[in-house]
């Protein structure tokens, strides 16, 4: 032993001093830090992107479903209703008590010719954030349809940017 560890030894405060003054191991403290923050961003990435595309898939079940309540409107609300809890089951959504809810308006906004459809899938699990306690998140979709009469066939126009410019859109053949 050296002279220097024998007299730590006699005085545990210096002891403790020198133990906290040495710099052996910092690199691999910072490296543990670095690494558990990297997993905890990616887990949180991954949780977000899979709570996106649920979003988007629910988002695309209800546009369909509207559409296809506003088929019927305004001769026929339940077969509207109907219609939509066929195209949501379609899409992957069953109604059940806890899991999915769906609500259909009809008429909206007092118009006979609108319905709104709020589609709510419940307790959608969480991959990576159960660490932390989380355990579920719900998430909803809500779609307006109306119901477009005075065409001769059927067309579904989807408007996804409203910058057409001052020529608009043009359809034809």
């Amino acid at each position: 032993m050296v002279a220097h560890d024998r007299a730590g030894l006699d005085d545990p405060v210096k002891l403790l001093r020198s133990l906290f003054r040495e710099e052996h191991g910092q690199t691999m403290a910072l490296l543990t830090i670095t690494l558990l923050t990297l997993i905890g961003v990616v887990a949180i990435v991954i949780d977000v992107a899979v709570f996106a595309e649920e979003k988007r898939q629910l988002q695309n079940a209800a546009d369909a479903a509207v559409l296809a309540a506003a088929r019927e409107l305004p001769a026929s609300p339940a077969a509207g209703e109907a219609a939509a809890l066929n195209y949501l089951t379609s899409n992957g959504y069953t109604v059940s008590p806890g899991d999915v809810s769906v609500t259909i308006t009809t008429p909206y906004a007092g118009n006979t010719e609108f319905a709104e459809l709020v589609v709510t899938n419940h307790d959608v699990p969480y991959l990576f954030a159960r660490v932390l306690g989380f355990i579920s998140l719900d998430i909803s979709a809500r779609a307006v349809g109306e119901v477009v009469t005075g065409f001769e066939d059927d067309y579904a126009i989807f408007a996804i940017d409203n910058s057409c410019g001052a020529a608009g859109i043009s359809i034809g053949g």
